[in-house]
């Protein structure tokens, strides 16, 4: 029984191609999971596996490693159920733009298998058909994605997972010459449909936020990655993502319409949020950060809010609303729009 379970756990461990585990690798890992055995025993073991299971073993390369062929259907006991299938196809496809490509590759035979189960549970099965009665809805204009080489982005993952800087070709915005340059990997960020790379240059130590699209070429280096001493990824994103402008939160005085009012008290602009009536429509109190995110939601409201407190900040939206009254006052010019045919 003992070799029984020993070889269950080999096949376990041995990964899906292109990745591959050595006989050696293979024995420390046993041990770790308290099988003690002979390096002989286990390569006989892989041969005897070789033969009832679609393994493979790559000949042209030392050490020999083992793999499971790309064609090869998951193994596993006990089998995926509805629901487990359900949460890998479901992870395939709205996680796919965050996974590491090679996690991707590593994954494929589940997200494969967890398709078999589905399909063969037919209609009839609630967790089959899910996916066919869920949409996510996306909240303002949808834009088009930027195109990201994939060996850009593959040497990108591949830098982050292995602790390793990258020199890359890189493209300003709005410009189509490149240069060279050395880049310190610190996290990966995807906001709106855009990957950007956050990261430190040569040997500065302030980071910085590279967008992948930009990049013609990237290539692995030797050289090891440095973490800055106090960088945390979670924070970058808040001061360098989210727009703060002001460095203390703000006493935010809002008059908002019954229904903006409505929406509000579903969904809070912040924990302390008040809202009390008021002429045509209501008062609403919080004290929250400023930023570029804030106006522009406020922005988007148009004339279904006023900003009543701070100060500077009601000028600065009285000043915009100026500015649009101006511009649209005067007339199209051929010149901005064109002459329509």
């Amino acid at each position: 029984m003992s070799a029984l379970l020993r070889q269950m756990s080999m096949l376990r461990l041995i990964p899906h191609a292109p990745h591959k585990i050595t006989a050696e690798q293979l024995q420390k890992k046993l041990k770790n999971q308290g099988y003690s055995i002979s390096l002989r025993s286990i390569q006989r073991d892989l041969q005897d596996l070789s033969v009832a299971f679609p393994l493979q073993s790559d000949e042209r390369d030392k050490p020999f490693g083992w793999f499971w062929t790309k064609s090869a259907p998951l193994w596993d006991l006990p089998g995926m159920d509805l629901h487990t299938a359900l949460a890998f196809h479901m992870a395939g496809e709205l996680l796919h733009p965050i996974f590491p490509h090679s996690t991707m590759i590593h994954l494929q035979p589940h997200f494969d298998q967890a398709a078999v189960v589905l399909q063969q549970a037919g209609e009839a099965s609630g967790p089959a058909t899910w996916t066919e009665r869920v949409r996510i809805a996306h909240r303002g204009q949808v834009l088009q994605p930027p195109v990201v080489l994939p060996e850009v982005q593959t040497t990108l993952e591949t830098a982050l997972l292995e602790n390793r800087q990258v020199r890359v070709e890189y493209a300003r915005h709005q410009q189509t010459e490149t240069r060279a340059m050395q880049l310190n990997p610190l996290g990966l960020v995807y906001r709106d449909g855009v990957f950007y790379l956050v990261a430190t240059a040569w040997q500065y130590t302030e980071p910085r936020h590279y967008a992948l699209h930009r990049m013609r070429t990237a290539n692995l280096l030797d050289s090891a990655r440095e973490l800055p001493q106090g960088f945390e990824l979670g924070e970058y994103v808040r001061r360098s993502f989210q727009y703060p402008l002001v460095d203390q939160p703000i006493a935010l005085r809002l008059w908002v319409s019954n229904s903006v009012a409505r929406y509000l008290q579903e969904m809070p602009l912040h924990p302390d949020q008040r809202l009390q009536p008021a002429e045509d429509g209501m008062l609403l109190r919080a004290t929250l950060e400023d930023s570029r995110q804030l106006r522009w939601w406020l922005l988007g409201i148009g004339d279904e809010v006023e900003v009543l407190a701070p100060e500077y900040l009601r000028a600065y939206f009285a000043q915009m609303c100026n500015n649009l009254h101006q511009r649209y006052q005067a007339p199209v010019a051929d010149a901005v729009c064109g002459k329509e045919e």
